[in-house]
């Protein structure tokens, strides 16, 4: 049995007891960063202590990890992603994970990130475009970040990219 879960629900060792005990092997974790302030962004109340705990309880009963990630909240900067890229090199050197997931903040359409972003931009030619069918989301990506965060588009790749080799060296490794 694979999950899908938040941090939370795993810090409760017992809770992690149970999955075991139903054969669950593989738990996939929305972590979404390793920076408390966007943790806090979030508003899923979890902390970095949780994202510990889900960790080592996971470890402690032989669960294989996948964590996610996502880049490009309000705020987000070099420091806040050099934060993230630390949490998830900890969790992979757990031992336990088997694959990363990392993605950039898309604001698709009808979310309310595409909302923040429309008002955002407010009077600007971007605004137009983000009115149209024909949407590219390389594009509503870069618009947020260019919007919403304090760095650039090609550097928050970057980051991306090197969380998700942190899972590809880890996966040749071998997870527990």
């Amino acid at each position: 049995l694979t999950i899908y879960t938040r941090a939370d629900d795993l810090c409760d060792p017992q809770t992690v007891n149970h999955l075991k005990a139903i054969n669950c092997f593989q738990a996939f974790v929305g972590f979404e960063s390793g920076d408390p302030k966007m943790l806090a962004y979030t508003n899923k109340g979890t902390t970095l202590e949780d994202n510990l705990k889900a960790v080592n309880n996971l470890k402690a009963h032989k669960i294989e990890i996948l964590p996610s990630f996502v880049l490009g909240l309000p705020g987000e900067t070099k420091e806040s992603l050099q934060r993230t890229l630390e949490f998830a090199t900890t969790v992979v050197e757990s031992g336990c994970v088997i694959e990363v997931s990392s993605s950039v903040l898309v604001p698709v359409p009808g979310s309310r990130a595409f909302q923040r972003l429309l008002k955002s931009l407010n009077g600007s030619t971007d605004r137009d475009y983000l009115l149209t069918d024909d949407l590219d989301y390389e594009k509503l990506k870069e618009l947020w970040v260019r919007s919403f965060c304090d760095i650039d588009y090609d550097y928050l790749k970057e980051m991306n990219r090197k969380l998700l080799a942190l899972g590809k060296i880890q996966s040749k490794a071998g997870a527990i």
